[in-house]
């Protein structure tokens, strides 16, 4: 709420009353005003045509010969890098032979796009520019939007080199603070019987096996086995593999000791142990194992009469 009363004494005693309110006003609007005409907005034309330059100045430096070739009309020679594309030069400008130029729908530069070397600045500038607008998308999305405007040569390899460097740059130092365990659990070595987790599937079906071969790291440490399992070996790390059955104790499982490790392994599938596990791994063990059944005693039957069948207890 603002209250204004008019009176005629501050006119008499100050003649310029209102100049000087009116005065701060004024030179604040001229100061905003001044602040905004520092910038002045672009024409799409003008960007477009400056995008244009930038373009035409990376080809020459990567493609000058071939762009002297292509203004007097002859082809691009054996060696050179756009000998595998169909090029033209339009408006000094290489830019590929669209076979798709009756397509409606598109844009002049999606059927006849620019061709740019993927090691230039230019080129870098732009891939970076499109990765961070696609939010680090991956790689083949990446590559749709780019081609979208350019054709830029080895444009996987250069999208790899900027996933390799950010991931040195960002992924890697996440790295260096190890957490130590402290415990150590029984360790795995050749000839011990597991069990390998797979969270995609139910825990009654996880696959059994017998590891063949242990790869230690730096430090001794096992952290990865190659497991044999009845359906072949596979190469898993230590966190996901189940100690069912320990090496010395090999002879408890059956199988000899002596038994190559393919038929050991296929004797262990169909022959599991049941070793002492938990009360929640009881279940699974009741399901997965096969006990084999007494073999039934066989029907003999007489040559005389063969309607008569006696069984040979």
């Amino acid at each position: 709420r603002v209250e204004v009363k008019r009176t005629k004494q501050n006119r008499q005693i100050d003649p310029d009353w209102r100049v000087k309110s009116t005065k701060p006003g004024t030179y604040k609007k001229k100061i905003i005003r001044t602040e905004t005409d520092k910038y002045q907005r672009l024409e799409p034309t003008i960007i477009r045509r400056a995008e244009g330059l930038l373009v035409r100045a990376s080809q020459e430096v990567a493609f000058a010969h071939e762009i002297k070739l292509l203004s007097i009309g002859k082809e691009v020679p054996m060696d050179s890098r756009l000998r595998p594309l169909a090029v033209e030069l339009i408006n000094g400008t290489i830019t590929l032979k669209s076979r798709i130029g009756a397509t409606r729908g598109i844009t002049k530069q999606q059927k006849s796009p620019a061709v740019l070397d993927g090691n230039s600045t230019l080129a870098k500038l732009f891939i970076a520019n499109v990765h961070r607008k696609l939010h680090h998308a991956g790689v083949e999305m990446t590559i749709n939007e780019c081609r979208q405007h350019y054709w830029i040569l080895r444009l996987r390899p250069r999208l790899a080199d900027i996933f390799w460097a950010r991931w040195l740059r960002e992924y890697l130092p996440e790295l260096q603070n190890r957490r130590d365990p402290h415990g150590k659990g029984p360790a795995i070595k050749k000839g011990d019987v597991v069990l390998i987790a797979d969270p995609n599937l139910p825990r009654n079906v996880w696959p059994r096996g017998l590891i063949t071969s242990t790869y230690p790291g730096g430090d001794g440490i096992v952290r990865a086995v190659d497991v044999l399992t009845k359906g072949g070996t596979l190469r898993r790390p230590t966190k996901k593999l189940i100690l069912l059955q320990q090496s010395e104790s090999s002879s408890t499982t059956g199988v000899p000791a002596t038994v190559a490790p393919q038929e050991r392994a296929q004797s262990l599938v169909l022959h599991p142990p049941t070793p002492a596990l938990p009360a929640c791994e009881k279940t699974y063990a009741a399901r997965n194992s096969v006990v084999p059944q007494p073999a039934r005693s066989q029907p003999v039957v007489s040559s005389l009469k063969p309607q008569a069948v006696q069984y040979q207890q």
